[in-house]
């Protein structure tokens, strides 16, 4: 398989040998990735100067869903691009980046994945995308319904499959081109999906009816699929037991990304799904890489977790509201994860 998460490492760094290197806690993750949630002002500066005409009377309203990514051509934002990733990859303890996707099925909107993949190879940076699905082919949540969709979901013509879901099939067979083609049975890059609504709780049989329902060749989108699951959502009930089906009962690897950024969520779910978890985190405000290394360290510090079990959120803030202030580019540095704990 192509690049992954690995088993022994809750970093989101490797690919299914053990990439991460034993870490004693006073030391940090010796790797992270960067999470690139745009638009923001270090990859795609003055970007409301640059918005469509159906966009110009709010560039903010169209930036908060999928417009952004499909109405704005990023290669207008190249010499900044070129110098994000270069910091990035100069950095040197960074192993890749993870672009937040909507769900689209523009021309524009593959051109600029493909764009960003591309900054990403000549980089020599990974690459893993997240979708996010926002709205434009209903529910968020219509992305898992190859068949049984509920009302509120768009459906093919004289079928019961959500248009979402189709879309998603598009795009993780879009993103597995990127690159060489897959060898039978493996993936190019590992693709997560965002999971856990207030208002909808999909459940244990649709998640297990989306999951077999993905192909495994030539592409293994099983393998490739990650979910994500934010703070509120990370101890929803029914994806332990589905990851203890496919783990268990199918022989697969379920890999989950956990957003947790309090000590109670970190003690609470930090070792939930191990050891097929990601757990991620980030420190907000930091007026200095080392305020940041500092915030980030007493996140684990006499805690449960060593680093190995952790992946630092350090992507660029985005200034669309809500404004974020996770990221570890402050200034002209971006800090360095592998001393976070020796500031």
């Amino acid at each position: 398989m192509a690049a992954g998460f690995t088993r022994f490492a809750g970093l989101l760094t490797l690919v299914l040998v053990p990439w991460l290197p034993t870490a004693r806690a006073a030391d940090g993750p010796q790797k992270a990735w960067v999470v690139l949630a745009l638009p923001n002002p270090e990859i795609t500066p003055d970007w409301q100067r640059y918005a469509p005409p159906e966009c110009q009377a709010n560039p903010v309203a169209c930036a908060l869903d999928h417009r952004f990514w499909e109405l704005w051509d990023l290669s207008n934002f190249s010499t900044a691009m070129d110098a994000a990733f270069s910091k990035i990859a100069a950095q040197g303890s960074y192993y890749g980046v993870i672009p937040i996707l909507p769900l689209s099925d523009t021309e524009t909107f593959r051109n600029n994945i493909a764009l960003l993949w591309n900054y990403a190879v000549q980089y020599g940076l990974s690459f893993a995308p997240s979708v996010f699905p926002k709205w434009k082919f209903g529910a968020e949540w219509c992305y898992l319904y190859s068949s049984g969709a509920p009302a509120n979901c768009p459906v093919l013509s004289g079928t019961s499959t959500a248009v979402a879901y189709s879309k998603i099939l598009d795009l993780m067979d879009y993103v597995q081109s990127l690159g060489d083609g897959c060898a039978e049975g493996s993936y190019n890059h590992q693709f997560a999906l965002w999971y856990g609504w207030r208002d909808f709780s999909p459940g244990f049989d649709v998640l297990d009816s989306f999951w077999t329902s993905l192909p495994t060749g030539p592409c293994n989108h099983q393998a490739a699929y990650t979910i994500w699951l934010d703070e509120p959502y990370a101890g929803i009930p029914e994806i332990k037991p589905f990851q203890d089906q496919v783990v268990n009962d199918y022989q697969g690897e379920l890999w989950i990304i956990t957003e947790l950024y309090s000590r109670s969520a970190l003690d609470t779910y930090g070792q939930l799904y191990t050891p097929y978890q990601v757990v991620d985190t980030g420190f907000a405000g930091a007026p200095s890489p080392a305020d940041w290394a500092r915030g980030i360290c007493s996140k684990w510090r006499d805690s449960l977790f060593s680093p190995d079990n952790l992946i630092i959120w350090t992507y660029f803030d985005r200034d669309v509201p809500p404004l974020e202030h996770y990221g570890a580019l402050i200034g002209p540095n971006l800090a360095d994860v592998t001393s976070v704990c020796q500031y």
